[in-house]
């Protein structure tokens, strides 16, 4: 299982528009890279005074994929709000940053690696373990 991670997030397009985004983190499967990927939702100016209040309370709040351009934010029990990706399934990501994923620190002595998008340490008593 690779490491996934979405949040909202806001990010800047290539003209310098400020838009609504899913910030979607990932590990690459083979080697150390987390690669992350701004998925645009709507032009923050699109979104009038009580949708830029909403803005700033969802960023950085877990977003839920349901497939086909569908996002959902939980903003508390039985509210919750749903958000389609701009052009739905066929959003094209309005940023895309690649950077390495440094191993974190172990004490000195383990054994670690990287394997399928995780990195693991070696213990005796559990063998290779996923660290978070």
């Amino acid at each position: 299982m690779i490491y996934q991670k979405q949040t909202f997030d806001t990010a800047h397009d290539d003209t310098g528009t400020p838009w609504f985004c899913v910030r979607y983190e990932t590990t690459e499967f083979s080697q150390p890279f987390k690669v992350t990927h701004w998925w645009p939702i709507a032009p923050i100016a699109d979104c009038g005074p009580g949708g830029r209040e909403l803005i700033k309370e969802a960023i950085g709040q877990e977003a839920q994929d349901r497939g086909q351009g569908l996002y959902v934010w939980r903003r508390a029990a039985y509210d919750y709000l749903d958000f389609w990706l701009k052009d739905r399934g066929q959003t094209k990501p309005i940023k895309t940053v690649r950077e390495a994923y440094p191993c974190p620190k172990t004490r000195k002595g383990i054994l670690t690696r990287f394997y399928s998008g995780w990195w693991q340490k070696f213990t005796k008593a559990d063998g290779w373990q996923n660290m978070l």
